[in-house]
């Protein structure tokens, strides 16, 4: 993308192809996302999309997809397992500089998920700091970069190419809303409680709710589960509106809805995880910050990190409060917790970054495309 070509034809041959079912919530995603209102042109686009992808899969030896939870990558992947083509799913990491890559999908969907629930405690441990900074993923670039590439944009919107129009609008959209993050939320610097249960939200529209987190599909539902139980065990709630949300979804309704808790936006990530009593969080990165800093953690629904004996996971709304109560009086060994970390950075992750790659990063992730091959093909000799 970045040398200006395209992995798929940008002009698509309308085929009035019907769009497979498997794809539909792919479509939903895409709409959510792009703020587009979903109907017979989106589908129609979408079932010419893969189409285009069935073709172009055909040519390869391997794809590599980016989540795969976007319209693009879902219909690559798809292609590619009806092809019996080598796949891979990529990711930014849930440790910092680090880039997931994977057969299956990514985090709680990978291939290494099961891996590390089955092999954890063979692991080395891995000692983690606490970033504080929202989520493992890295800082955002600096302002002046981001105005640079809003110029950029906006002169090749200039000479009509309708994908640097889309580009710009996200980008505008983008600086508008950036205001928002750095404005507290009205309370949100009263003192924290005594003892509380820190929810940080997650965005939205991520793919980490939507496809992979189980029972909880939505913000609300996890509030709704976590404010009673918290209340049985005599704990606060504090909730952490994610900073990527800030502007694009207003939850002052969900606050009238789900009352009792201390909303904050801005307060220091670092301070909360510290004075938390337990985190409760359905796949955040923040739940592995928690867990590099020794606090309880509780995982509604599902999360690579959610393994049984090492972190309580709640399977149903009726399951946190249990959940917590164990997180509360049997925390695990910090070296089991150690060496779970270690297990997730060791089969799910290659030291790299997508945003600045070296030489020796590139590399990595070049041997870990080759490797993939190479498991593939003795895979289908076998």
């Amino acid at each position: 993308r970045r040398s200006g070509e395209s992995p798929l034809p940008d002009t698509l041959r309308r085929t009035g192809a019907v769009l497979p079912p498997e794809l539909e919530r792919h479509v939903r995603l895409r709409s959510m996302v792009g703020e587009i209102v979903p109907g017979r042109g989106l589908e129609s686009f979408a079932a010419a999309l893969d189409a285009a992808a069935e073709e172009a899969v055909r040519e390869a030896d391997m794809a590599v997809v980016w989540n795969g939870g976007d319209l693009h990558p879902a219909v690559v992947a798809r292609h590619a397992r009806a092809a019996g083509r080598a796949l891979l799913f990529c990711e930014s990491g849930l440790f910092p500089r680090t880039f997931q890559m994977d057969p299956e999908g990514v985090n709680v969907a990978a291939a290494a998920a099961r891996i590390v629930a089955r092999t954890w405690r063979e692991h080395a441990p891995l000692d983690l700091p606490p970033t504080g900074s929202g989520g493992a993923a890295d800082a955002p670039p600096p302002r002046p970069w981001r105005w640079w590439i809003t110029v950029r944009e906006l002169v090749e919107a200039a000479v009509d190419e309708p994908r640097s129009r889309f580009s710009l609008r996200a980008r505008l959209r983008g600086l508008r809303r950036g205001a928002a993050r750095t404005t507290p939320l009205p309370g949100g610097a009263a003192a924290l409680p005594e003892r509380f249960v820190l929810v940080p939200l997650q965005v939205h529209d991520d793919t980490q709710l939507l496809f992979h987190g189980g029972w909880v599909d939505s913000m609300e539902t996890l509030l709704r589960a976590v404010l009673p139980a918290a209340a049985d065990a005599g704990l606060d709630v504090v909730v952490r509106e994610h900073p990527v949300d800030a502007g694009r979804i207003d939850y002052r309704a969900l606050e009238s809805r789900v009352p009792g808790a201390l909303w904050t936006r801005t307060r220091d990530l670092g301070e909360s995880l510290r004075r938390a009593a337990v985190v409760a969080t359905t796949n955040s990165t923040v739940g592995l910050e928690a867990l590099a800093a020794g606090r309880p953690v509780v995982v509604c629904g599902h999360a690579i990190y959610g393994v049984p004996g090492v972190v309580p996971v709640a399977g149903s709304p009726g399951e946190v409060g249990p959940a917590l109560r164990r997180a509360l009086h049997e925390p695990p060994p910090a070296g089991d917790v150690a060496r779970l970390l270690g297990a997730i950075h060791r089969t799910l992750h290659v030291d790299a970054h997508w945003r600045d790659p070296d030489a020796a990063s590139i590399e990595r992730v070049a041997d870990r495309i080759e490797r993939e091959v190479r498991e593939h093909r003795a895979r289908g000799r076998a």
